[in-house]
């Protein structure tokens, strides 16, 4: 069952709010965000949130957020993505520096995060925190189906080209 929830001028979006049984929830969804916020100061770009909670096992703890790049309607013929194209988030050049930037200028009070970058979207983790806290970015390259090109798109070189793509 989808539940959407507002939180100011954003859209929180959960699968199946049925899957999660904790209480911090909002507690995680706000460090979340301080994390997309984060990412959205460095990277100069907005992020749509695309996924909270759902059946899947760092969803359903609460503990994730799914973010993609928010691509306004009368730019979306330029991106690879609205044309059903891998946007092979992992190989932007760009996006990769400027999110190791985020891990070097902002690290969490409470909990050690981990910033995924998967081919479409950024998934982010809370850990049980270390001392001090950390923030690390991975890339996540494993192949997305929903895109029929996705295994030719795996194999091309790193690129500086920009993002969203």
């Amino acid at each position: 069952m989808q539940q959407i929830t507002h939180l100011g001028d954003r859209t929180v979006i959960s699968q199946d709010r049925n899957a999660y049984t904790g209480t911090s929830h909002q507690k995680y969804l706000i460090a979340l965000l301080q994390v997309v916020s984060a990412i959205e100061q460095v990277t100069q770009h907005r992020w749509r949130l695309t996924s909270f909670i759902r059946q899947s096992p760092n969803h359903k703890t609460a503990c994730a957020l799914d973010i993609a790049p928010d691509i306004a309607a009368q730019d979306a013929h330029a991106y690879a993505v609205t044309r059903g194209s891998d946007p092979v988030l992992y190989k932007r050049a760009p996006l990769v520096r400027q999110l190791q930037r985020v891990c070097r200028e902002f690290v969490h009070d409470n909990y050690d995060v981990g910033i995924f970058i998967e081919p479409d979207h950024l998934h982010l983790q809370l850990f049980t925190p270390s001392s001090p806290t950390v923030m690390k970015v991975f890339k996540w390259k494993g192949p997305k189906q929903v895109y029929a090109d996705t295994l030719e798109r795996m194999v091309l070189p790193v690129t500086e080209t920009g993002y969203p793509c």
